[in-house]
């Protein structure tokens, strides 16, 4: 078997294995069907571009999760939350997850969306379990600050669904 073979058949293994969990994953983020497979689509069609890279990672699990996740809010910031089934909660959620910082964005995400241990996931950002657990706290504190600071300003007549 040749080398683009053996690579072929690594990322169609690749896939099958993590599709459910990229599905799930990106549901839960973007809280909508409407564009969820488009995104786990270009997920798995980044991964196919960067496999030989990425591919040859024990971290390859975790990068797919990362890419879903990034990609799953980008696609949410450029369409607005439209199609969202999740609400006012979810919409605010998002936008305060978008006024984050990267690192902490990804760790709260990846520990709070996927089933996998905060090592498994350190790892594959290259992170100690204690900073990756510290990433995740911080994005937290900061999801809640962002969520309070939204709701301490809003008013009744700022939400559509009570006019």
């Amino acid at each position: 078997m040749n080398r683009t073979s053996m690579s072929e058949v690594a990322f169609e293994d690749t896939y099958r294995d993590l599709l459910p969990e990229v599905n799930d994953v990106v549901r839960r983020v973007m809280g909508s069907d409407i564009s969820a497979d488009d995104v786990v689509a270009e997920t798995f069609a980044r991964l196919h571009l960067n496999f030989r890279k990425v591919g040859e990672q024990e971290t390859v699990d975790v990068w797919v999760l990362r890419a879903a996740i990034e990609l799953s809010l980008e696609a949410d910031r450029t369409t607005g939350g439209i199609g969202s089934d999740f609400g006012t909660d979810h919409r605010s959620a998002m936008i305060a997850l978008q006024r984050m910082p990267a690192r902490p964005r990804e760790a709260l995400l990846l520990s709070y969306m996927t089933d996998r241990s905060d090592l498994e996931l350190a790892r594959g950002l290259g992170l100690t379990e204690r900073k990756f657990t510290s990433l995740t706290r911080t994005g937290l504190a900061l999801l809640r600050h962002y969520m309070t600071e939204e709701v301490a300003g809003a008013t009744w007549e700022d939400d559509e669904a009570y006019e």
